[in-house]
């Protein structure tokens, strides 16, 4: 029963290291004027697969867990299909990081 008892207790701190280990980046858009948003996870970003947020509302905030994460949105007052160029936001293992959207 000990040996269980000591198995458990490993696997809880390996459990509790690899979450403090990670990174979360969270996009906020200060913008209300801004008609959609669109951003790509991961370590090869922008190149990977896009996400459409949609019309992310001013001061709304959405977390990622990742350590990297690019970020773009519509231009113009039209909502036209014409993109920002990509801005790139990169959090430290185990820290968190603010990406505003351009």
């Amino acid at each position: 029963m000990k040996i269980l008892s000591r198995s458990a207790s490993l696997v809880c701190a390996s459990l509790l290291f690899i979450s403090s280990a990670s990174a979360a980046i969270t996009v906020v858009n200060e913008d209300p004027s801004i008609c959609e948003i669109q951003v790509v996870v991961g370590a090869n970003a922008p190149e990977g697969r896009v996400q459409n947020l949609g019309q992310l509302e001013a001061d709304e905030r959405r977390s990622f867990d990742a350590s990297k994460l690019c970020v773009r949105r519509t231009l113009g007052d039209s909502c036209e299909p014409a993109y920002s160029d990509w801005k790139c936001c990169e959090a430290e293992e185990g820290a968190d990081a603010l990406c505003l959207v351009p």
